[in-house]
């Protein structure tokens, strides 16, 4: 009996001393702490998510997580925008992302968190590469 409360005790400190570092991810060469902003559905898709941002000094590295992309390959790209209402979005990307692929996309792009946080920039993700006209989830990277 006291050996299975003493491997409880153990398992709970242990779970409880990561605990923060589950909340707080950070990559190797982040300059400051993370930017997380979430990710809508766009035309029914259901694909929500979230994005977060780690600083590199004048980079960014832009992990995707979105929900409900399994299976799939989604083309990814930073635009200028506001706001993700589609037809305020400039269709040319401004910084190419890695596809999203089984729900995930790590890419580092030559731009500072600063710049990306202006209130000028979305990240939209693409139904396909042959149907890039249909953006599926959107992340709307405002200050």
């Amino acid at each position: 009996m006291k050996r299975a409360i003493l491997a409880v005790s153990l398992m709970a400190a242990a779970f409880a001393s990561f605990t923060p570092v589950l909340g707080q991810q950070r990559l190797p060469g982040d300059t400051g702490s993370p930017e997380e902003r979430g990710i809508q559905s766009l035309n029914n898709s259901g694909q929500v998510g979230f994005v977060t941002l780690h600083p590199r000094g004048d980079r960014t590295s832009i992990v995707i997580d979105l929900h409900s992309a399994r299976g799939r390959v989604e083309p990814a790209h930073v635009h200028r925008g506001k706001d993700c209402i589609p037809a305020d979005v400039d269709p040319k990307p401004t910084y190419p992302l890695k596809d999203v692929v089984n729900e995930r996309s790590v890419t580092t792009i030559d731009a500072p968190l600063a710049k990306l946080l202006s209130g000028n920039y979305v990240i939209m993700v693409h139904a396909s590469a042959k149907n890039m006209g249909t953006y599926v989830a959107c992340a709307q990277l405002s200050p």
